[in-house]
């Protein structure tokens, strides 16, 4: 990491940024938790740690690392699904970030999404995909899929009041900074970018509301997050510089990574004597 980040990462204003995928308590014993805690704070980077997988944590693992004294501001925790109650409460109280990625964990047995329950905790999570070969990386479908599981949380226990819910407890809008500035913050990025302000770079998405599922337009997040998908992007500009153009990526050849993801999947199946060269059903 040491090297890596002198080589290649030296420069503070780079549009890349290094940060340490640490493993925690989950899956590794407390003396390597411990020494990557130390390599990130010597390195000065921020550091994420997947936590609250299913059954894994079951040892507490937020609660052996604040005993630990290596709970602090720059951990982003990705997942949190069956953390306790009290370790959700030391990563608000540390000033860490969240990160949920909620479509991803539904599929993967990690537990209930934890948007409600950091939300109570005065911790808003941003989104992540996690895995894109498991699930979409479509950032639309996963605010739709953390919008819809906080508010089936809310709604469940409304109704077990025995009253019909009448109010949503998160709305669109929220939603969408969760995708946007809260992004930004578990990066270390809040100050630059995440939301359009003077000062901040110039990273805009320009959604194009002509489409059909898109109108008529009636508020400008309800339809981001409800009814648009990655094919009504029309502009991307990051740093001010165009990267998509008229709904085409800039200076990206699909066609070149379509057979380079072709050759990569065909090299990967011929090692485990797959066949190739075509679609694959799966095996179950």
């Amino acid at each position: 990491m040491a090297r890596i980040k002198l080589e290649y990462y030296s420069a503070r204003h780079d549009l890349l940024t290094l940060a340490l995928a640490a493993r925690g308590p989950e899956v590794s014993p407390m003396t390597v938790v411990a020494a990557e805690s130390r390599q990130a704070q010597d390195l000065d980077l921020r550091s994420s740690i997947h936590i609250g997988n299913g059954a894994w944590a079951e040892k507490k693992p937020v609660r052996m690392m604040h005993e630990a004294n290596l709970l602090n501001d720059r951990i982003t925790w990705v997942h949190c699904n069956t953390l306790s109650d009290l370790e959700l409460k030391l990563i608000a109280d540390s000033g860490g970030a969240a990160s949920v990625a909620t479509e991803l964990e539904l599929h993967m047995g990690h537990g209930h999404p934890a948007v409600a329950r950091l939300l109570k905790v005065g911790v808003r999570p941003s989104l992540s995909v996690d895995t894109c070969t498991n699930v979409s990386g479509d950032l639309f479908a996963i605010m739709r899929a953390t919008l819809s599981a906080a508010r089936g949380d809310s709604n469940r226990e409304i109704i077990a009041t025995g009253v019909m819910p009448t109010e949503v407890v998160l709305s669109t809008a929220d939603v969408l900074e969760f995708a946007t500035l809260q992004g930004a913050r578990a990066n270390g990025l809040g100050a630059s970018t995440g939301s359009l302000m003077v000062g901040k770079e110039a990273d805009i998405v320009v959604i194009n509301t002509d489409a059909p599922n898109l109108i008529p337009l009636n508020y400008a997040s309800g339809a981001v997050v409800m009814g648009a998908h990655a094919g009504n992007v029309e502009m991307v500009l990051v740093g001010g510089r165009f990267v998509k153009r008229d709904f085409r990526l800039v200076d990206v050849d699909l066609m070149h990574l379509k057979r380079r993801a072709e050759a990569l999947r065909d090299s990967l199946f011929e090692r485990i004597g797959a066949k190739t060269g075509r679609w694959f059903p799966p095996l179950n």
